[in-house]
């Protein structure tokens, strides 16, 4: 049975979670401090207010925060994967690739290979990404972003045949890329 002390404390997790999902940062972001001023341990709250952190720019903050949740569960595939996500938007790419590396063993999802191809494109190891990229793919063949990101890598490995082919995928499942 849970404490009397964990259900306000669930149900503030719920309520931000409904914000942020909303779009609703702020209010999200105001109970997830709360439940950190209860618990400031609480794996989800520092992820989750990490994530905001790293929307609002702040990532060096977002990245202490999602340092201190990957600590204690250091095997949840999603924490260390946003976790790489912030570190990329600092230019600090290698430590997001040792990141996303691990984020891939522990689960090989389109996002955590995608993720990893941008890291590995922010520093120019566009083989490594284009193979990312295609591991994303083969996961979730209509994921827009990882056509693109794919046909960039494929480009600057002087393919023009292979990125104009995935170049077309991209626009054929998001054509409004297009109309700038």
């Amino acid at each position: 049975m849970a404490s009397s002390n964990s259900l306000p404390m669930e149900r503030n997790l719920a309520d931000a979670l409904a914000h942020h999902r909303a779009g609703r940062l702020p209010e999200a972001e105001k109970l997830y401090r709360q439940i950190l001023n209860v618990n400031p341990d609480h794996v989800d709250a520092l992820h989750l207010l990490g994530l905001i952190g790293h929307k609002m720019g702040a990532h060096d903050a977002a990245i202490d925060l999602m340092e201190r949740a990957a600590k204690q569960m250091p095997n949840r595939a999603d924490i260390l994967s946003n976790l790489g996500v912030a570190y990329s938007a600092t230019n600090r790419h290698t430590e997001a690739i040792q990141i996303l590396r691990r984020a891939a063993n522990l689960g090989d999802v389109a996002d955590i290979q995608f993720n990893l191809g941008n890291a590995y494109q922010g520093i120019g190891r566009h083989t490594e990404g284009a193979a990312a990229y295609v591991k994303a793919l083969e996961k979730a063949p209509e994921m827009a972003g990882a056509w693109l990101n794919l046909g960039i890598s494929l480009i600057h490995l002087r393919q023009p045949k292979e990125a104009a082919n995935a170049l077309d995928r991209h626009l054929a499942i998001n054509p409004l890329s297009s109309k700038a």
